[in-house]
């Protein structure tokens, strides 16, 4: 007994530093805080089976009818892409619904319906009854002045943090291959810093479907303003800018799990095909004017690369119009090449500086350029 005695007295003072440690912690104050919170928004909302994000958004529908996806992220301070995936739960449930936008083809006015119309008051009634609660538990001056607080800390932190993202994707190798150049300037731009932008890298697995799942993932996860999706062509002689992506797998080889597609669609039911909304032209120019080999791109395939453009193009579509997005195929490198007798090749550094090239025209560049990019075959 005396020596555990003696030994929760030495700690004794490591307890008390940990303890000042956590109660100055602005992480865990406020995550513990959102816990108890999360907890008290949770049972209010369990009757209407919503979850308390979906209760907020829902209550912004209710009093804001018309409300677009993009100016409810905006009041809620969220993503927009967690905003779309939180008005999916509530279309699912019945409560809202969606409607094409007059003033904006790319977005969605939202609605209540009347199922929502027939609970308002009794949703209100409990947010209501949770807010008087916790004034009353905590006192009205400190809630204030916490909620004041916070909103400052936010205010403050998301101005400091606000950098545009540059989402760049590459794919991993495949066919034999021990490297993809797609990936290797993807990883090589990750973290960097262009004109103000930070790029950020994720890679794509050479499967059909998962490819598309994965690329989802990553938008949401970084809300890039502009993506730029790579993949490896060989027998291209330079980088190549893709314009359209067309609904259609038809694969020569299987990908990287055994699928071997043919003749099918990218997305049933989706439109025939997508153009990119990239200023492709004037990327071309910015690179062929650095030195760099660049050209205008009629097709992207029908294999992997063509089905992730498809997709990405469908996500911006469907799901995010504030997004700008893209292909380019990059030739193989040199080693690479060396494995393959004749087959044309650019150094990865040249394919680096090319890429960053073109990120940098894209944020600098609103319309394209009005010159001549096509093919006569």
């Amino acid at each position: 007994m005396e020596r555990l005695s003696q030994t929760t007295q030495d700690l004794a003072p490591h307890d008390r530093a940990l303890r000042y440690m956590f109660d100055h912690c602005l992480y865990f104050n406020t995550t513990a805080l959102a816990r108890s919170v999360e907890r008290e928004w949770t049972v209010a909302y369990a009757p209407f089976s919503l979850t308390p994000p979906q209760g907020f958004v829902l209550r912004v529908v209710l009093k804001r009818p018309g409300v677009l996806n993009r100016e409810l992220a905006e009041v809620l301070g969220i993503a927009r892409p967690t905003a779309t995936r939180l008005v999916d739960g509530l279309v699912a449930k019945g409560l809202v619904e969606r409607q094409p936008s007059a003033e904006d083809g790319r977005e969605w006015n939202l609605f209540p319906t009347e199922a929502a119309r027939a609970v308002e008051a009794a949703l209100q009634a409990a947010s209501a009854k949770v807010a008087r609660r916790l004034r009353e538990h905590v006192g009205a001056s400190a809630f204030d002045d916490t909620v004041q607080a916070i909103r400052d800390v936010r205010s403050a932190l998301n101005t400091s943090a606000r950098m545009t993202t540059v989402l760049v994707t590459g794919i991993e190798p495949f066919e034999s291959d021990p490297t993809n150049p797609s990936w290797d300037i993807a990883q090589a731009l990750d973290g960097t810093q262009v004109d103000g932008a930070v790029i950020v890298a994720r890679q794509l697995p050479c499967v059909f479907g998962l490819a598309n799942e994965r690329l989802v993932d990553a938008i949401e996860a970084t809300s890039p303003a502009l993506v730029f999706a790579l993949g490896l062509a060989t027998g291209r002689t330079e980088i190549s800018v893709e314009r359209v992506a067309i609904n259609v797998i038809d694969a020569r080889i299987p990908d990287n799990a055994g699928n071997q597609p043919v003749d099918t669609p990218v997305v049933a039911d989706g439109p025939a095909a997508y153009f990119s909304t990239l200023p492709i032209k004037a990327i071309v120019h910015a690179l062929r004017e650095a030195g760099v080999p660049a050209g205008v791109s009629q097709s992207a395939g029908t294999y992997n690369c063509n089905h992730l453009f498809y997709g990405l193009m469908h996500h911006i579509a469907m799901r995010a119009p504030q997004v700008r997005g893209g292909f380019i195929h990059v030739p193989t490198t040199p080693e690479l090449a060396a494995r393959h007798a004749g087959r044309p090749s650019l150094s990865i550094d040249t394919q680096i500086e090319g890429i960053r090239l073109a990120v940098r025209t894209a944020l600098a560049t609103g319309a394209d350029l009005k010159v001549s990019g096509g093919a006569v075959h």
